[in-house]
């Protein structure tokens, strides 16, 4: 099953697949690539192509440890 899971994995996705993919706007996904966060990969002139799987270790590491003392205070 895992092997299996492998093959049809997609891997790579332009900005707004990837946007999509994480619920993100394309703006924001391009402020990811400009910040240093996220690699694009550019095979040919005028494509850009984000690998899913930097961009999972991506968001994994940056919800690990929840924030606290954010949102609305109930007392």
């Amino acid at each position: 099953m895992t092997i299996e899971y492998q093959a049809n994995f997609r891997r790579w996705a332009t900005i707004p697949q990837a946007a999509e993919y994480t619920g993100l706007s394309p703006t924001s996904v391009r402020r990811l690539i400009s910040g240093g966060h996220l690699t694009a990969h550019r095979p040919v002139k005028g494509r850009v192509l984000i690998d899913l799987r930097e961009l999972d270790g991506l968001i994994e590491s940056s919800t690990s440890t929840p924030r606290r003392r954010r949102g609305i205070r109930l007392a």
